[in-house]
C-alpha cells in the first residue's frame, strides 16, 4: 500500500512515468516508490505485475490494490491451509482413538463385574440365588468376550 501511495506521489510530481503495464515499469533509483518496489517480497510480484497490467493509475475500473488479484497467493496461507487439513485429520484420528480407549475401559469394568458376581455367588447361603448370580456373571463374561473380539487390534 505504501508503494501505491509513493508511486502515485512520484507520478504526480513527475519523478516517474505512469506505468501502463508491468513489463514497462522500472523502479527509479532515488525515489520512494523505487526504494519500496525493490524490497517487495518475491511472492507478491506476480500479483503486482498482474495489477500493473490493468493500468491502475489510469484505468478507473482497475482493481484498487494488487491484494485483490487472483495472483496474490501467500506461501504462508497455502501452508496454513495444508496444516489445517492435517489438523482436522489428526483430530478425527484422536477422536477415534479416544473412543477405542473408552471401549477398552468399559470392557475392563464389565470383566471386573464378572469377578464380582462370581465371587458373590459363592458367598450366598441360598444355592438358587448363588446360581442366578453365577449365571449373570457368565452372561456378562460371554457378552464381554464376544464384544472384545470385535475390537480392532493394532500392534
Amino acid at each position: 500500500m505504501r508503494w501505491i501511495s509513493a508511486a502515485d506521489s512520484d507520478i504526480r510530481s513527475g519523478l516517474i512515468e505512469r506505468p501502463t503495464e508491468a513489463s514497462l515499469y522500472e523502479p527509479t533509483v532515488g525515489t520512494v516508490s523505487g526504494f519500496i518496489f525493490e524490497r517487495m517480497r518475491d511472492e507478491f510480484r506476480p500479483a503486482l505485475d498482474a495489477w500493473l497490467d490493468t493500468d491502475p493509475f489510469g484505468n478507473p475500473d482497475a482493481p484498487a490494490t494488487p491484494f485483490v488479484m487472483d495472483e496474490y497467493q501467500l506461501e504462508a496461507s497455502a501452508r496454513a491451509d495444508d496444516l489445517q487439513v492435517l489438523a482436522e485429520l489428526r483430530s478425527a484420528d484422536g477422536i477415534d482413538n479416544n473412543q477405542q480407549a473408552d471401549d477398552y475401559v468399559l470392557m475392563a469394568v464389565i470383566f471386573a463385574s464378572v469377578l464380582f458376581f462370581v465371587g458373590l455367588s459363592s458367598k450366598l447361603a441360598n444355592p438358587r440365588s448363588g446360581l442366578a448370580i453365577l449365571i449373570v456373571g457368565i452372561v456378562l463374561f460371554v457378552g464381554g468376550a464376544v464384544t472384545l473380539l470385535t475390537f480392532p487390534i493394532q500392534i
